[in-house]
């Protein structure tokens, strides 16, 4: 691991001083001139990617810092480019994904959208982490490349509901399923009635029967998802015992307890069975990928930007304009 750390302490002081390099420049021309260098040393990255892995290389980088940033209907007619870029030139396709997820129902709808465009299927890279919906779209994959700063995370559902002041809460559905399984455990055995009596204003006030019932509803559909990407993607072959051992680790297992939790590549290979195939220090792939998202990540810091979309022609930044409820103005910016 400290090799990646150093690897990565040069990687980051040679692209910042490049930007400080043209940012020193008091000539506009000879600035932008620089950043447009800056920009090309980037999709060069994915061209020699593209060599490396003998397929289309195509980038979806999300920033994390961007309450927008997530994946949305909004990506579509930027995905499609992406994908108009790919089939042009092959019937397979390398993503590289980094994103810490959003919609399911549009997950779904892309996913499904490359199993039937790409006649040889898609993979997914993932440099840094690509979880809940970016976890989606990676075991919809016929293989994974990780390495050892790469993770996905658990895909139990986030639900969204109003509160008492109108503003926002959001609660993974299983902590609000467990929350009123517990509750409902010490009162079956509490035989004080005083604390019974508190027991059940507890669950009077804190869980309402309809929100309940969402959260339930919510984990079949995600468990639903989840066979159907499994089976077709990252443990298509693999037999049903296995595929649902996947399911319940990735939408209610123990281990990973919290929606934030780090499923790092050898626990995605070794304890799921999925398709994974890790990229150790060292290996070209692995440097370049690594390489291209700290360059994606400095693009969208500099530009305070929430996506990028990338291949190693063209560029097309998105800024969130204004966010709320899942409704965004966007701002697109073709480089």
């Amino acid at each position: 691991m400290q090799k990646s750390r150093t690897h990565e302490g040069f990687a980051l002081n040679r692209i910042s001083g490049e930007y400080k390099e043209a940012e020193s420049r008091k000539d506009e021309k000879a600035r932008g001139l620089l950043i447009n260098a800056i920009d090309q040393r980037r999709r060069d990255l994915l061209g020699k990617l593209e060599i490396e892995f003998k397929m289309p290389v195509v980038a979806y980088i999300a920033n994390p810092k961007h309450a927008g940033a997530t994946l949305n209907n909004n990506d579509e007619k930027a995905m499609a480019d992406l994908v108009r870029y790919a089939l042009d030139r092959s019937g397979e396709v390398l993503l590289v994904l980094d994103t810490q997820g959003g919609d399911a129902a549009y997950v779904m709808k892309q996913v499904r959208g490359f199993w039937s465009l790409f006649s040889n299927g898609y993979s997914v890279a993932v440099p840094h982490a690509a979880k809940s919906g970016g976890t989606m779209i990676a075991i919809g994959a016929k293989k994974i490349f990780m390495g050892e700063n790469s993770e996905m995370g658990p895909i139990d559902p986030i639900m969204v509901f109003k509160n008492a002041k109108n503003g926002i809460t959001r609660c993974s559905a299983k902590t609000y399923i467990s929350c009123f399984d517990n509750l409902q455990a010490q009162l079956r055995v509490e035989i004080d009635e005083r604390i019974r009596g508190l027991l059940e204003k507890m669950i009077t006030k804190s869980i309402d029967p309809f929100r309940l019932e969402e959260c339930r509803e919510a984990i079949e559909i995600v468990k639903e998802h989840a066979e159907e990407l499994l089976k077709n993607g990252a443990m298509s072959g693999k037999q049903q015992a296995q595929i649902a051992y996947a399911i319940e680790q990735l939408i209610l297992g123990r281990r990973h307890r919290f929606h934030g939790s780090a499923i790092r590549a050898e626990e995605a290979e070794e304890m799921l069975k999925l398709n994974v195939e890790r990229l150790e220090f060292g290996d070209t792939r692995w440097t370049l990928l690594w390489e291209y998202y700290l360059r994606a990540s400095a693009d969208m810091l500099r530009n305070n930007t929430a996506k990028l979309f990338e291949n190693k022609e063209d560029t097309l930044s998105v800024e969130i304009v204004h966010a709320d409820l899942g409704r965004a103005a966007k701002d697109s910016k073709r480089r």
